[in-house]
């Protein structure tokens, strides 16, 4: 240890330069530094200069110990370059998460050129929509979030554009216009576990995406990015033998360079993108001409003839048919970006940076639709400005002010204007428009933060504050058109829906709300190999209101009458703001410590920590269905018929279609209130405690393997549950003889759930969903990784495994966003019942990225280096178990609500009955039709189980005994390589610039064509469907693009 000590820091890309002296312990410490690559020397009275080259990254504190020779002992120096930089080790704190560099962004092969497919490439993560197929969400555009990091839900990952807020505030993952073009970015960074108290608002995970920044010479890239269907493989389920017409270009230009040399920079870009075709084949099940025939309801008639093509496929009913048909997502794209950085004294900088998008496809949503036309056209634009200061007070000393405002408008419409009811028939096929739309939303959020950090000894102290304030003006007409179920094909001929709702009154509100966060951290070098932790930080949730006071709730721990309809168990309604409370006491403590034995390549790291999750919109936006603001009306069985026919309601003739519309506002003298989504206005904020212990070991210079444990308990989650069920309703049958006996017991008990009088826990309300922070979950991993950072040899590499376990009693609160379980509880007075595997339980999945620069003629000198130099290979591989999914019953002897509790999942419309598991009983392979027995031997709709088949369903009146997500999709496995022709042209341009190279690319997705059959839509784990456990869809097929780059 020297003191005294002159440590300098020197930016050789822009000449900025920081020194500090050492103390009495020799350490030294800057704060506030700008990622990128940096000389970091040092020199004392009596010793040689050393100078080391390092590379520096966002949200990580770099670590380098300088060793002085004794000035008569000769000088020692360490420079190294591009390919020689030596990995430091994390020696100060138990952070987990990856870093990826400029070039690993700009060269890995990623397909849509999106940096969001990197983190999915790290340990611990699992994406939730994934275009090969096994995804968590319904649509890549679901906005469910866009990773679960390490259990946590994936709406609980926080995203960050240069350190300011690029969420979206409605239903979680990244605010719409905030996809950074990949030529743009500086570093994208992903933190998965135990991060200091300065990172709050979200619990499982951080994405932090850094802007490149100008530099003393200009530097940038252009080129154009082409795929067609000629290169391509044709889909699996494509009989035509051609691969699906694909024609997309993605092109960009990007440059950076000095307005005054050494002070002042700019950078700026533009990327455009239009996509024709593309897409992937679904098969859908249709009715036959047989079946269409014995149709006489005129309405029934007229849908089947706009909305149902006749099959091109057989299957083994002769009422059933398939429909093979391509999806495209036609797309136009574009954003500018531009940043100006400017230095204006040695110790005081300033950044402003904007960014402008607009982008418009059709949003396709695979587990819906398996027919076309029935999609969304969807809308978008975004408007980003963040501000930075930088001020150094001395060198111990410096603080960090930035400001942020996003805008984001969006629209998301049915497709071609279409807007018309929602109809499923059970087991077979959905079709109109999809009954969440339409939905159009305005988002302004202002940002301001601050972080001063000291250093003082062995102490480096930071502390800050967070404040944003979110404003949602929101338009969103759910189920405004009408949603209709029919319980069978031959229900559907007979224009006889098993169930009916629709939502009336007001569809726009305007939400607001207030996020404050206060933070400290200490990070205190209690010995030069040991560093301990200490932070907390302060969260208050601010009140969650509607602009205009147009809030209502349900709130079942008041007691008291409503109106006519007088007093019952589940309280009365709120009206007015808040709509959820403020939280001002979300308080998480975190610790933790690196400990670096001799100052070694051997770390040991471990922490903990609370960390809480902000409230977003979704509770509010999806509880548009509360009296008197509004009104969810619903039929089930028998009572839709007489004056409240299919035709009259289609019609709007019909008396309850004609009360609701006139109710809205008031409560009159309604005895029955219909159905409703409603929210405990109480609701507390989650939070997950992460832990972690793990090693960290540097071998051979450039290799780091990282092994560890990491695991998270989640509590007071969001969850969503029915608490109005059916209590009057007939006993359960207790056998097939007894079911068979009572079957029009059972038909009856249908007409009496809804409506005034019906048979419910409180008559005064029909089905009524309720979200409250009640769901809790556990998450253990072992995590391993190792990397390889560039050598002489030209080669990086990133490889992990990850063997994890996570279990949760929901995944989440909107069904409607949910692909293969809806989190929704079978029983609410039972959800202990729901505990399973999570949605995004992963157990195993294996990751590796490589980029190799082929050293051979790297230098390109002469005609035969320019020809055989400048090769690059570049490589994705991953593979997955599959991810899991919840078996149902289905329609049951015609009736659609098998255990006859009166509740459906809300949004989505089917029963919320699963199925049984049979002791003992034979599985299946998924998409293997051998080994399912077909239904009459597997006691589907009264038969008996007599191939004693695992799956089955249960006896009306009864729920069914199988757990949550016991079913598991196929193992996902991608490959996708790239090859890389770099060609020196020049070695130096105007301006500073070079050397001018021009880049030509091969990528390839899924290079080995595995396909990988998926399922979409409720078919496939629904036992009484033709369709269960059979593959409807399959991912996407080997894939080429083409590149042409320049560089410079």
């Amino acid at each position: 240890m020297v003191p005294d000590a002159t440590v300098s820091l020197h930016n050789s890309a822009t000449n900025a330069t920081r020194a500090y002296t050492t103390g009495a312990n020799g350490s030294y410490f800057f704060a506030a530094v700008q990622p990128g690559r940096y000389e970091v020397s040092a020199e004392a009275k009596g010793f040689a200069k050393v100078t080391v080259v390092i590379d520096v990254y966002a949200s990580q504190t770099a670590n380098q110990d300088l060793v002085l020779s004794l000035a008569g002992l000769g000088q020692s120096v360490q420079v190294t370059t591009e390919e020689g930089v030596i990995p430091t080790l994390n020696v100060t704190d138990p952070q987990n998460g990856v870093t990826r560099s400029a070039l690993e962004v700009a060269s890995l092969p990623i397909q849509g050129r999106d940096y969001l497919t990197l983190a999915s490439l790290e340990p611990g993560v699992q994406p939730t929509f994934s275009p090969r197929g096994g995804s968590l969400a319904i649509t890549s555009g679901s906005q469910a979030g866009s990773i679960a990091a390490n259990g946590g839900r994936a709406r609980e990952t926080a995203f960050q554009l240069d350190y300011t807020d690029a969420n979206d505030w409605e239903f979680g993952g990244r605010a719409q216009g905030r996809n950074l073009m990949p030529d743009a970015i500086q570093e994208f960074s992903v933190l998965t576990s135990n991060f200091s108290a300065e990172y709050g608002v979200k619990s499982a995970g951080q994405i932090i995406v850094v802007t490149k920044s100008g530099t003393n010479q200009f530097h940038g890239a252009a080129g154009d990015f082409v795929q067609n269907d000629v290169w391509n493989a044709r889909d699996y389920f494509d009989r035509s033998g051609k691969a699906t017409i694909i024609r997309s270009n993605n092109y960009s230009v990007a440059a950076g360079g000095p307005i005054i040399k050494n002070r002042a920079f700019i950078f700026g870009g533009y990327q455009g993108s239009k996509v024709r075709g593309a897409g992937f084949t679904s098969v859908a099940l249709v009715p036959t001409q047989a079946a269409r025939n014995t149709a006489n309801d005129p309405v029934i008639i007229n849908l089947m003839k706009q909305f149902l093509p006749l099959p091109t496929g057989a299957t083994s009913d002769p009422n059933v048919g398939t429909f093979s048909s391509a999806f495209s997502s036609p797309t136009d794209t574009w954003q500018y970006v531009f940043k100006f950085d400017y230095r204006l004294t040695d110790s005081h900088s300033v950044s402003a940076r904007y960014l402008q998008s607009h982008n418009h496809f059709l949003l396709l949503f695979p587990a819906l639709n398996t027919l076309p036309s029935f999609d969304t056209d969807f809308t978008s634009m975004g408007n980003d400005v963040s501000l930075s200061d930088t001020y150094l007070f001395s060198p111990r000393t410096t603080n960090q002010f930035r400001f942020s405002y996003g805008r984001a408008p969006t629209s998301i419409l049915g497709q071609n204007g279409l807007v018309s009811p929602r109809f499923e028939i059970s087991g077979l096929v959905g079709f109109g428009a999809l009954q969440f739309f339409p939905n159009t939303r305005l988002f302004n959020v202002f940002q301001v933060n601050d972080a001063l950090t000291h250093t003082r000894g062995t102490h480096t102290f930071k502390t800050g504050f967070d404040v944003r304030k979110i404003q949602d003006n929101t338009f969103l007409a759910t189920n405004a058109n009408g949603f209709f179920t029919f319980a069978s094909l031959n229900a559907f001929l007979n224009a006889q829906p098993s169930f009916w709702t629709q939502l009336f009154g007001p569809a726009y509100r305007g939400y607001r709300t207030g996020l404050y966060g206060f933070f400290f951290q200490d990070d205190w070098r209690v010995r030069p190999t040991l560093t301990v932790n200490l932070g907390i930080r302060f969260d208050v949730q601010g009140n969650m209101s509607e602009v205009n006071n147009l809030s209502s709730d349900l709130d079942p721990t008041t007691p008291g009458n409503i109106g006519a309809a007088g007093s019952g168990p589940l309280g009365i309604f709120r009206v007015g703001n808040p709509a959820i409370r403020a939280n001002a006491s979300n308080v998480g403590p975190r610790v933790g410590f690196a400990w670096n034995p001799r100052g070694g390549n051997f770390v040991v790291r471990g922490g903990y920590g609370i960390y809480y999750d902000s409230f977003d919109f979704t509770p509010l936006t999806f509880g548009r269905s509360v009296p008197p603001l509004n009104y969810n009306f619903s039929l089930t069985g028998s009572a839709i018929s007489g004056q409240n026919s299919f035709g009259n309601i289609i019609k709007g003739t019909a008396p309850i279609v004609v009360q609701a519309k006139n109710q809205v506002g008031g409560f009159g003298n309604l005895t029955n209130f219909g159905g409703m989504r409603t929210l405990s206005r109480y609701m507390k904020n989650p939070y997950a405690q992460n832990f972690s212990l793990g090693v960290q070991y540097r071998f051979l210079r450039s290799y780091i393997l990282n092994v560890g444990y990491i695991g998270t308990k989640g509590t007071h989650l969001t969850a969503l549950f029915p608490i109005n069920p059916v209590v009057r309703g007939p006993a359960p049958a207790t056998s097939l003889a007894d079911e068979a006996a009572r079957l029009p017991q059972f038909q009856a008990s249908l007409a009496n759930q809804n409506g005034p009088g019906n048979t419910r826990l409180d008559p005064r309300f029909d089905e009524v969903g309720f979200q409250d922070s009640v769901a809790s979950s556990v998450y253990h991993s072992v995590q391993i990784g190792l990397t390889k950072e560039f050598s002489r040899e030209g080669l990086q590499f990133r490889a992990s495994y990850t063997f994890s376990k996570s279990i949760d009693d929901a995944s989440d609160f909107t069904p409607e966003q949910q692909a293969n379980d809806q989190s929704f509880a079978q029983d609410g007075r039972n959800r202990r019942n729901e505990r399973g595997p999570s949605n995004f339980d992963i157990p195993h999945r294996v990751l590796a990225t490589v980029i190799w620069r082929i050293p051979a003629f790297k230098d390109q000198n002469g005609f035969r280096g320019r020809a055989l130099g400048g090769w690059t290979f570049q490589s994705i591989q991953m593979w997955q178990s599959g991810v899991p999914g919840t078996a149902l019953a289905g329609t049951r002897l015609g009736i659609s609500d098998v255990n006859l509790d009166g509740d459906s999942v809300p949004g989505v419309g089917i029963d919320n009955t699963r199925a049984n598991c049979t002791a003992g009983g034979a599985g299946f392979t998924l998409g293997n039709p051998s080994t399912i027995p077909p239904p009459n031997q597997r006691g589907i709709n009264g038969a008996l189980n007599s191939s004693n088949f695992l799956y089955t369903q249960p006896l009306l009146g009864n729920g069914g005994n199988c757990g949550r997500n016991t079913l598991r999709l196929n193992s996902l496995t991608s490959v996708d390589w790239s090859l890389f022709k770099s060609t020196r042209i020049v070695e130096s341009g105007p301006l500073g610039s070079g050397p001018w190279n021009l880049e030509f690319r091969w990528e390839i997705y899924n290079i080995l064509n595995i396909p990988y059959l998926a399922v979409q839509g409720n078919n496939w784990r629904t036992v009484s469907s033709p369709g269960f456990g059979l593959v409807n869809a399959a991912g996407a097929t080997r894939k080429m693009q083409l590149a042409l780059r320049l560089l410079w």
